[in-house]
């Protein structure tokens, strides 16, 4: 061995000494592998932290959050296309737990989005001048009537301005404009059914057992 060569610290002779990139890459995989084998414990002490410092664990979110819009998109966004029931599903309950803010979020996502906006209503457009059956101003009095201006899931008492007119079946799913197949409800009811089944929606929203 020749005693006059001074290794860098932490290189052993005849190893490879790694650029930054290649440390970095370690380094990664190395907690990866770490976060793996104990996920459980991570879980855990990230709940403490959070529960002892709720808001300035949101306080720091927030922060990071608007520091880093892009990469959380894209996160968001492969989530999604990962597991789009699940997102669908965590959607829906948020909106029903934050009525108040849905019109707010609808509204943000039309501003942030105007040609996928554009689309969707032209889309909804040309379903609605395709499906069959009519319907007149006497029918929709006629079911408001019989609906007692309620809204037909969550029984919500509706002034005119408040109801939405809602196809039972949706046009998405070849539904028509025939008087049997309209409802009358409620903004939040009518955003959250949107183009389900009609059954699989109060089962899933109000558990009805149909």
């Amino acid at each position: 061995m020749d005693c006059g060569t001074v290794m860098p610290k932490g290189i052993r002779k005849g190893q490879k000494k790694l650029s930054e990139e290649e440390r970095i890459a370690r380094r990664k995989a190395s907690w990866k592998k770490f976060r793996e084998k104990n996920i459980d414990r991570l879980l855990a002490k990230a709940r403490e932290r959070y529960a002892a410092n709720s808001e300035k664990e949101k306080d720091r979110h927030k922060e990071w959050a608007t520091k880093n819009v892009k990469h959380l998109r894209e996160y968001l966004n492969r989530r999604y296309a990962e597991n789009p029931e699940t997102k669908k599903k965590q959607t829906r309950n948020w909106r029903k737990k934050n009525p108040e803010y849905s019109p707010m979020a609808c509204k943000r996502w039309v501003k942030n989005n105007p040609r996928k906006a554009r689309e969707s209503q032209r889309l909804s457009n040309q379903m609605r001048r395709n499906a069959s059956g009519s319907f007149s101003t006497n029918d929709m009095h006629d079911i408001r009537r019989m609906q007692k201006s309620c809204c037909a899931y969550c029984k919500k008492h509706l002034k005119f301005h408040q109801e939405c007119i809602d196809h039972i079946i949706a046009l998405a799913n070849g539904g028509t404009h025939n008087r049997c197949n309209l409802q009358i409800l409620c903004r939040s009811c009518n955003s959250r059914k949107w183009a389900r089944d009609p059954i699989e929606f109060v089962r899933s929203e109000y558990g009805f057992l149909v």
